[in-house]
C-alpha cells in the first residue's frame, strides 16, 4: 500500500488557528500579520482541532506489535494502524535500545529502506523484547494512526489540555493573537493591546506558548515583548525575565502553576524592559554606515581567531533558511531605512526584519525563522554585546 506509506511519510500538514486554512508546515505569515484573533477564540480553535482527532493512548509491548510490509502496524487485537514517520523512528530506536541494552539512536533503515525491509527489521530486532510503551493514535478519515510512541513516564499534557489552562489565565485581558498547529504541537504569540511609550518604540507585553504532543519537545512558555510598529515579538532578556521550560513529567497541576506564573509576569516585565530600550536608546554604538555593516558582520558571524588559528563559533544572530552573509546583508538594509546609530537602532533592524514580507527566500520568514531570530534579539540590547 505505497500510497499509505507515501501519506505518513512527507509530514504533516499546519492549520492556521485564525482563519483555518491548512498550509504546509512551517510556511507562513508573520505573527505581525492583521490576522489575529482574541486569545478566548484562538485556543479554542486549537481544542476543536484536537478534539476532532479523537485520540486515544494505547499501553502495550513492544512484544504484542507486528509491522507488516504493507506499511501497517498491528497491535495485540490485530487492528491496523498507519504510522507516521516519526512514531517509526521512536518505535525502532526505543526497540533496539531494549535490545542491545544500550542506546543506539535513530536506525538508518528507518529513513532509507523500503517497507518491505523496515518491517523485517523490525521484526528481527523486537524478538525476545518485552518493553513497554504507549501508542499515541487518531483519527484520519477512516484511518486509525499512530503519531507518537512514548514511554510509560511520559506525562500525557496535550496542546487541549494547556489551551484550557491558558484561556482561564486569560479569561478578563485583551490578549489577542496568532497562532498554528501541525498535528504536532502548536505554536502561538499573543499580545496586550495596552501600548506603552519606550523612546521611540513603541511596545507591549506578549506571551508565547509552544509545546509539541508527540515527545518531540518540551512546554515552552516565553515572556515575550511585541513591537507595535510591525507585530514583531521578540523576548525578554533571560536576565531580566528567564524562558519557562517543563518537560512531559510530573503531575498537571505542576504545569498549571507554571502557565499562571508565566502568564503573570509577561505583564509585569515589559514595564523593566522598557527601561533596558530606553537606556540602548541612549547609547550611541556607531557612527556610520560602514560600522553599521561591521556590527551587522560581528553579530552574524561563525567564526572567531583563537590563538592564532580561526575556529567555528556559534553565531549571536542566525535564521534558518538564511545563509549568514545574507542574514547580514537583509539586517543592513533595515538599519538604511532608519539610519541611526544608537544600540536601539541596531536592535530595531533586527526587530524590522522579524516582521517584514518579502525578504526572505520563500517570500516570507519560516516560523522556525522568526522563533530564532526572535529568541536572539534581545542580545543586541546588552552592553556587553561588542557592536
Amino acid at each position: 500500500m505505497p500510497q499509505q506509506e507515501d501519506k505518513y511519510a512527507t509530514g504533516q500538514k499546519a492549520t492556521n488557528l485564525v482563519n483555518e486554512e491548512e498550509l504546509v508546515w512551517p510556511i507562513g505569515y508573520g505573527w505581525g500579520a492583521p490576522n489575529t484573533l482574541p486569545a478566548g477564540d484562538l485556543l479554542t480553535n486549537l481544542r476543536v482541532a484536537i478534539t476532532h482527532e479523537d485520540r486515544e493512548d494505547l499501553h502495550i509491548s513492544v512484544a504484542d506489535t507486528t509491522v507488516h510490509e504493507d506499511g501497517t502496524l498491528r497491535l495485540v487485537n490485530d487492528t491496523p494502524f498507519l504510522i507516521e514517520r516519526k512514531a517509526f523512528y521512536q518505535l525502532c530506536s526505543r526497540t533496539i535500545d531494549c535490545a542491545l541494552s544500550k542506546p543506539r539512536g535513530f536506525p538508518g533503515y528507518a529513513v532509507s529502506s523500503t517497507a518491505e525491509e523496515r518491517a523485517r527489521a523490525f521484526m528481527y530486532w523486537k524478538q525476545n523484547v518485552a518493553l513497554p510503551l504507549v501508542f499515541r493514535t487518531r483519527t484520519d478519515g477512516d484511518d486509525k494512526v499512530i503519531y507518537a510512541v512514548v514511554t510509560p513516564s511520559y506525562t500525557i499534557i496535550d496542546g487541549d489540555f494547556i489551551a484550557e489552562v491558558a484561556m482561564d489565565c486569560l479569561e478578563d485581558s485583551d490578549y489577542s493573537g496568532s497562532g498554528w498547529y501541525d498535528g504536532r504541537g502548536f505554536t502561538t504569540r499573543m499580545r496586550s493591546s495596552e501600548i506603552v511609550s519606550a523612546g521611540n518604540s513603541r511596545i507591549m507585553s506578549g506571551l508565547g506558548i509552544r509545546t509539541a504532543d508527540d515527545g518531540g519537545g518540551s512546554i515552552h512558555i516565553d515572556n515575550l515583548v511585541c513591537h507595535a510598529a510591525n507585530g514583531a515579538y521578540t523576548r525578554l532578556p533571560a536576565s531580566l525575565m528567564p524562558s519557562l521550560r517543563r518537560v512531559h513529567r510530573g503531575k498537571e497541576d505542576t504545569v498549571i502553576d507554571i502557565l499562571v506564573d508565566g502568564l503573570a509576569r509577561s505583564v509585569t516585565a515589559v514595564n523593566t524592559f522598557r527601561q533596558i530600550l530606553e537606556a540602548a536608546e541612549a547609547e550611541q554604538v556607531i557612527s556610520s554606515a560602514e560600522e553599521a555593516k561591521t556590527a551587522f558582520e560581528k553579530l552574524t558571524t561563525n567564526k572567531a581567531e583563537w590563538r592564532g588559528k580561526v575556529r567555528n563559533v556559534t553565531p549571536l544572530l542566525s535564521a534558518p533558511g538564511l545563509s549568514q552573509n545574507r542574514l547580514a546583508e537583509l539586517l543592513l538594509e533595515q538599519w538604511i531605512a532608519s539610519q541611526g546609530f544608537s544600540r536601539a537602532h541596531i536592535y530595531n533592524s533586527v526587530v524590522r526584519l522579524i516582521g517584514s514580507h518579502g525578504l526572505w527566500p520563500s517570500g516570507l520568514p519560516s516560523i522556525d525563522a522568526q522563533y530564532a531570530l526572535e529568541m536572539q534579539a534581545q542580545v543586541v540590547l546588552l552592553p556587553s554585546t561588542e557592536l
